[in-house]
């Protein structure tokens, strides 16, 4: 385990944790699988450090118009057999030795129906190194869950022009080509919540849809897009050729 104390930046970006349970979740629950990361991490803070040392990005409460300082909660479903298996930390500018320290130091989450999972194998990643099936560079990417817009659908808007102003908000380039992969007329995943629990929040696209995007270049993911993506929502998965590396580094504990 790392051990540190003072809340100074360190070089990495994202942390990646495996499950263990009897009952893993389904994916349909992604957010509710990353909000109860979100208040696992929030909780270990306040244990750790007082609840006023929790931070902005953690939180999400305090500052508005700031959506990349926020962190990335994200489930993930590494073998591809719709359970999470993965649970996945990622912010951009950077994880401090804190939030380093609080996200070494989760060993279960319990979920309602679910019950309770073990969370082993510690991995963390610097900014240009991939990390599980979420972390890589490449130019197509496609929906692993629903992205829910959060913009107004226009007659003479173009789906790349739409899918460009979500990437703009998650600070990426726009896409050069935006293909819908589900039914128009049916809309996306009815068995995914697109809500936490408790939450208040709405938006004008009620049904969400998935997408094969394509960049002009290679991007870095993770690539998660519209509403709620701070939670898994709107999560494209790379469909490139990539080479599936081990993680870089791996915290034991």
């Amino acid at each position: 385990m790392v051990e540190t104390t003072a809340a100074t930046l360190n070089p990495f970006v994202c942390a990646r944790w495996r499950l263990r349970g009897r009952r893993l979740p389904p994916l349909s629950e992604t957010v509710q699988v990353g909000d109860l990361l979100r208040r696992a991490l929030m909780s270990r803070t306040a244990a750790l450090y007082g609840p006023d040392a929790i931070p902005f990005h953690m939180s999400g409460h305090g500052e508005r118009g700031d959506d990349g300082r926020r962190m990335l909660c994200l489930a993930e479903d590494a073998d591809g057999d719709g359970l999470v298996d993965h649970l996945l930390l990622h912010l951009p500018g950077g994880l401090d030795n804190r939030c380093l320290r609080v996200a070494t130091s989760l060993r279960r989450l319990w979920m309602g129906p679910f019950g309770e999972w073990q969370v082993v194998e510690n991995w963390v990643a610097r900014p240009g190194e991939p990390l599980g099936t979420l972390v890589q560079r490449a130019q197509l990417w496609e929906s692993a869950t629903p992205c829910v817009s959060t913009l107004h659908w226009k007659r003479n808007r173009s789906a790349s022009a739409m899918l460009g102003a979500l990437c703009q908000r998650a600070g990426l380039p726009g896409p050069v080509t935006a293909e819908r992969l589900d039914d128009p007329s049916v809309g996306g995943d009815t068995d995914f919540r697109h809500h936490r629990e408790g939450s208040a929040a709405s938006t004008p696209d009620r049904h969400g849809a998935r997408w094969r995007i394509t960049f002009a270049e290679p991007v870095w993911g993770p690539v998660v897009l519209g509403f709620n993506r701070h939670y898994g929502l709107g999560l494209f998965r790379p469909t490139d050729d990539f080479q599936r590396t081990l993680p870089i580094a791996l915290i034991r504990r």
